[in-house]
C-alpha cells in the first residue's frame, strides 16, 4: 500500500530523435510494441493501490500523443480508472505538435488540464539545426487545438547561429500565443547525441548568460515570473507537478526510465522497453540519509523561493535535518536569508550546478 501524491508515466516512444536529446524513447515503434507497453503498464497500475488522493499527474516522454487516437484514449481511461484522480489533481502532458491531430487533441484536452507543447524555437532554421522535425503549420495548428488558460510552450536557447534579437521574438511569439508558462531552457551538448558529435558546434556561455537574464526581464514585463532556474509562470500557473520534485516530496514512475524517490531511495525502471516488458528490476539509488538530506536541499535552491522552514519540515525526508543544520550549508554571499526562508540570489541562480555540488 502506497501513500504517493505525485505520480509520473513515460510514454517512451517517439517518431524521430531529436539531435540534442538524451532521454530514453525508442523510434519508430510498432503498433504491436505500443500495445504491450499500454497492456503492461495496465498491470502496473492495477496492482498498486493508493490510499491518498493524487496531487499531480505527469505524462511525460518520448512523445505521449505519438500513441495511436485509440490508444491514447485508452491510456486516459486506465488513468481514470486505477488512480485516485480528483477535481483538484494537476494533470499534466507533453505534446509534440507534430503527432497532433484533432481527436487527440481533443481527447488530451478533455483529460488533462495542464499541457506543455514542445516548440524549442518558432524559426524553422533552428528547429533544423536542433534535428526537431515540426513546421510550421504544425505548430500553429497545436497551439490552435491545445491552447487554453493553462498551456506551457518549451522553448530552447543559445543554439548556435541565434542572436539575441531572434531568442526574444521567440519569447514574445510565446506570449502573443497566450501561455501562460514558459520553460526555457539553454541548449546543451549531451554526451552520445548527435548534435554533440559535430565538431563545429560549440555553446557560447557567454551568449548563453545573457540570454538567461534578458529572458526573465522581458517575461517580467509580460507577467511570467521566474519561479525556477529555467520556467516562467503567471503567478498561479506554477507546474505543481515540477515544483513537488524540486521540493524533495515523494513519488512514483511507471513506464521505461521512469524514476521514483520515497524520500530514502531513488530507483529508476530500466530504460529499454524491451526490458522493461520483461520486468528486469530497477536501478536503485540508496545513499547515507545525510547525503540524501543535502541532495534534496541543493535541488529546492533551483526554486526562486528556496526553502523555508515549514517546506523543509514537509520534505519526505523521514527525520529531516534540523533546519538550523540545513542553514549552516547557506554562509556565503550567495544566499539570502529572510526570517524563516533561504534563496540564492537571482544572479547566483545561474551558477547552481557549482553551488549544488558544493552542498552535496
Amino acid at each position: 500500500m502506497q501513500v504517493i501524491e505525485n505520480i509520473y508515466i513515460h510514454v517512451p516512444f517517439c517518431r524521430g530523435k531529436c539531435a540534442y536529446c538524451c532521454f530514453y524513447s525508442a523510434v519508430n515503434a510498432d503498433n504491436e510494441l505500443q500495445q504491450a507497453y499500454l497492456d503492461r503498464l495496465e498491470m502496473e497500475l492495477r496492482s498498486s493501490e493508493f490510499i491518498a488522493p493524487l496531487e499531480t499527474l505527469y505524462i511525460g516522454g518520448g512523445t505521449p500523443t505519438l500513441l495511436a487516437t485509440e490508444q491514447l484514449q485508452r491510456l486516459f481511461a486506465m488513468l481514470r480508472k486505477y488512480l485516485p484522480l480528483t477535481a483538484g489533481t494537476e494533470i499534466s502532458i507533453e505534446c509534440n505538435p507534430a503527432s497532433i491531430t484533432p481527436d487527440k487533441a481533443a481527447l488530451t484536452v478533455d483529460f488533462a488540464n495542464r499541457i506543455s507543447v514542445g516548440i524549442q524555437s518558432f524559426k524553422q532554421q533552428h528547429r533544423d539545426t536542433l534535428g526537431r522535425s515540426v513546421s510550421d503549420d504544425e505548430i500553429a495548428l497545436a497551439i490552435e487545438l491545445l491552447g487554453h488558460n493553462h498551456f506551457n510552450l518549451d522553448l530552447i536557447y543559445a543554439i548556435p547561429g541565434q542572436r539575441m534579437a531572434d531568442w526574444l521574438d521567440d519569447l514574445r511569439q510565446a506570449i502573443a500565443r497566450g501561455a501562460s508558462h514558459l520553460s526555457c531552457y539553454s541548449l546543451t551538448l549531451e554526451e552520445g547525441t548527435p548534435l554533440a558529435q559535430h565538431s563545429d558546434i560549440t555553446i557560447d556561455s557567454d551568449i548563453s548568460a545573457a540570454m538567461w537574464e534578458e529572458t526573465a526581464i522581458l517575461l517580467h514585463s509580460a507577467g511570467l515570473e521566474r519561479y525556477e532556474i529555467s520556467n516562467y509562470a503567471i503567478p498561479g500557473n506554477e507546474c505543481r507537478h515540477n515544483l513537488n520534485i524540486w521540493r524533495g516530496k515523494a513519488y512514483l514512475g511507471f513506464g521505461p526510465a521512469a524514476a521514483s524517490f520515497d524520500g530514502v531511495k531513488r530507483w529508476t525502471q530500466p530504460a529499454s522497453v524491451a526490458d522493461w516488458l520483461q520486468g528486469a528490476r530497477a536501478e536503485v539509488d540508496m545513499i547515507a540519509p545525510d547525503a540524501r538530506a543535502r541532495e534534496v536541499f541543493a535541488m529546492g535552491l533551483r526554486t526562486s523561493d528556496g526553502w523555508n522552514r515549514e517546506l523543509w519540515e514537509a520534505c519526505a525526508l523521514p527525520e529531516p535535518p534540523a533546519w538550523e543544520e540545513m542553514l549552516v550549508l547557506t554562509d556565503s554571499h550567495n544566499f539570502i536569508h529572510e526570517k524563516n526562508q533561504i534563496r540564492l540570489k537571482p544572479s547566483a541562480m545561474l551558477f547552481w550546478d557549482d553551488i549544488a555540488s558544493s552542498i552535496i
